[in-house]
């Protein structure tokens, strides 16, 4: 299992408002470049009684989280009142996208994270139209997309959630240069990361900036878009 902070707020914070937006956009292709695992099994602590848990136990004072694909999801997770397990952003993207027809494609260096992906989609009978590659998703998304025609690339969703961001790959690209790089070639990129100091957030936000102006991406053609959550 390669990440260790399912289900605390900042999972909230990206898995919230990405289901929304695969509610809304609708992609053929959705992809993520470092997928982690697609289902999670749920046990207490500070983190995640402060995360998932609390929004479970408050979303009804909130008629717009209460009628959220995101809760919805979670929903289906509930035994009995009890949510036992927990969606990563894999299997909320197979949980929105599945009914149009959608096809995955999930990198992680992680073989054992990949696997949990296989057997949930499995276990959801998709898996079919579901890709697992177990490879750096920052050369690899780089080079499938290289290969999209421009009319594919504008049904393209990519999710990037990278553990270290400025950490670069094979081919020269850290995360950051992925998701302008993606984005200059038109395919729809949402891109997230925590911080835990605006010192790092600062870091972050100087770094996007010049990672769009080398890649020379319209901030208003690509309808570039940051959110900062504190």
């Amino acid at each position: 299992m390669a990440n260790r902070h399912f289900g605390t707020i900042g999972d909230i914070w990206k898995h919230l408002p990405l289901a929304e937006i695969l509610k809304v956009e609708k992609p053929f292709s959705y992809w993520e470049s470092h997928a982690g695992s697609g289902l999670y099994t749920l046990t207490h602590s500070i983190q995640r009684d402060y995360g998932v848990f609390y929004f479970i136990d408050n979303t009804t004072q909130s008629p717009m989280l209460e009628a959220s694909a995101y809760k919805h999801i979670l929903n289906t997770y509930q035994q009995e009142g009890q949510l036992s397990t927990y969606p990563g952003s894999p299997l909320i993207a197979l949980k929105v996208l599945h009914k149009n027809k959608s096809k995955f494609l999930f990198c992680d260096i992680d073989n054992e994270s990949l696997k949990n992906i296989q057997e949930a989609s499995d276990a959801e009978r998709i898996s079919k139209v579901v890709e697992v590659i177990h490879a750096d998703g920052i050369s690899t998304l780089a080079e499938k997309a290289a290969k999209l025609s421009a009319e594919d690339a504008l049904t393209t969703f990519v999710h990037i959630d990278p553990f270290r961001p400025f950490t670069r790959s094979a081919n020269g690209l850290h995360s950051i240069d992925l998701f302008s790089k993606l984005s200059q070639q038109g395919l729809k990129v949402l891109y997230w990361y925590g911080y835990d100091s605006y010192q790092y957030r600062d870091t972050l936000i100087n770094e996007i900036k010049l990672s769009l102006a080398k890649y020379k991406v319209s901030l208003i053609e690509r309808r570039v878009w940051c959110g900062d959550v504190s």
